[in-house]
């Protein structure tokens, strides 16, 4: 149980680690600013939202290792939100974006196992539930 908790926030923190990363490295999703009557800029600036969310993604990440179980789902839709923001200004054929899209995926279905899952002790393994004896 633990290790699907281990596993979200691992899991959403490299995934906000590499949508910041690739937005600003790689085109992963660049501002477009072409138009009809404007030429396309070689190398168009990053996107602040998406460089935003994948910082708040980072951070609830990180507050899901000390949070409660309700923290995952604030990790879930902010990957959710990521995901979505990167679609419309990056292309589907470089492999970065892919990645990016797959970490925010999986994310998103941690997350929500995560905070499904109960923390605690059993009723066999209470140590209250032991036989009394006379």
């Amino acid at each position: 149980m633990a290790g699907v908790r281990t596993a979200a926030v691992l899991v959403g923190i490299l995934a906000g680690v590499w949508a910041f990363g690739g937005t600003l490295v790689d085109n992963l999703a660049r501002v477009s600013l072409c138009s009809g009557n404007t030429p396309c800029v070689q190398n168009p600036p990053a996107n602040p939202f998406v460089m935003g969310l994948a910082g708040l993604l980072v951070l609830t990440s990180a507050a899901c290792l000390f949070g409660q179980g309700k923290v995952f789902y604030a990790q879930a839709c902010v990957a959710v939100f990521l995901g979505a923001a990167m679609v419309p200004n990056s292309s589907a054929s470089d492999p970065v974006v892919d990645l990016a899209f797959g970490l925010a995926a999986a994310t998103l279905v941690l997350s929500v196992i995560a905070a499904r899952k109960k923390v605690g002790i059993s009723e066999q393994s209470n140590p209250m539930n032991l036989p009394v004896f006379g």
